[in-house]
């Protein structure tokens, strides 16, 4: 199974997961659970904006996790203030890199945005380099976009 359809199983589930009437931090915590499984990643997890310069640690899956980040701060800090996803292939060679764990060498964050604000960035950790891609990008994208709409519901 290609890395495209394994997205396509863990949208399934979760499309499923939503349809019961859970707070919102239970479900943010179900596709925590489906990626880390479904993907074998180090660490899959939550920030949320608590301020203009702080986003504080809410739903994950792993290791214990840093619990805050300043917004100048590291890759969560920059897709929270962008507003974009980012994509790292070597954490190493990110400037203000924020290592709470040394095994992981690759990470992915992606913001959510609600009502034009980043309040939530997934971020999620992986062992080896260059672990993700657009098709990542693509379908978190995807995932954020149903839990907005449920969170709007």
């Amino acid at each position: 199974m290609n890395k495209n359809q394994k997205y396509q199983d863990v949208i399934r589930s979760f499309k499923g997961l939503l349809e019961a009437e859970l707070p919102f931090e239970v479900h943010l915590s179900n596709i925590c659970s489906l990626l880390k499984k479904e993907f074998n990643f180090f660490w899959v997890g939550f920030y949320k904006r608590v301020s203009e310069t702080e986003l504080q640690i809410s739903s994950y899956q792993g290791e214990v996790p840093c619990f805050s980040i300043n917004l100048e701060k590291g890759v969560c800090g920059k897709a929270a203030k962008t507003g974009k996803t980012q994509i790292i292939d070597n954490v190493d060679d990110f400037p203000g890199y924020i290592a709470c764990h040394p095994e992981p060498k690759s990470e992915m964050v992606v913001p959510m945005s609600i009502d034009n604000r980043v309040e939530y960035v997934l971020d999620i950790d992986h062992v080896d380099f260059s672990a993700f891609d657009s098709i990542d990008g693509q379908n978190v994208e995807l995932i954020l976009e149903m839990l907005k709409t449920k969170l709007s519901r």
